[in-house]
């Protein structure tokens, strides 16, 4: 049986779903243990359309986790992530239906990816060249 993701790779970001942590680079990006698993469900669930019950079961279980409660998540994670709802390169709103993560992902079973060479001259996914 194949061992489960411990990272998720959309560039130039890596989710540590085991640290809880989000990277840009080598560089550990600020956020909120809410909007983290609201980003980590799309992630894990990329080019499918994740309603916004979905979102409420996944992340606010047992508890309620408002319509309201979701869209402030998904405003936050655009700013961080640098995204745009008009043009989105990673959250994109399917209106009045919920959300759909677009960026191309990969999934890491293994280690880390190590922090990026001191040139720059290493990229943050495995096995790929500039």
């Amino acid at each position: 049986m194949p061992e489960p993701a411990s990272h998720i790779f959309f560039a130039p970001f890596r989710l540590d779903l085991a640290a809880g942590r989000l990277w840009s680079g080598a560089t550990a990006v600020a956020i909120r243990p809410k909007a983290f698993a609201v980003l980590r469900y799309l992630a894990e669930n990329a080019g499918r359309l994740t309603t916004t019950g979905d979102l409420a079961r996944a992340v606010w279980a047992g508890s309620h986790g408002s319509e309201a409660l979701i869209k402030g998540c998904v405003r936050e994670l655009r700013r961080i992530l640098g995204d745009d709802a008009l043009a989105p390169r990673y959250i994109e709103t399917v209106g009045r239906r919920g959300y759909r993560f677009v960026a191309p992902t990969e999934l890491s079973p293994g280690a880390p990816v190590p922090p990026a060479a001191e040139d720059g001259a290493r990229s943050a996914f495995v096995g790929r060249d500039r």
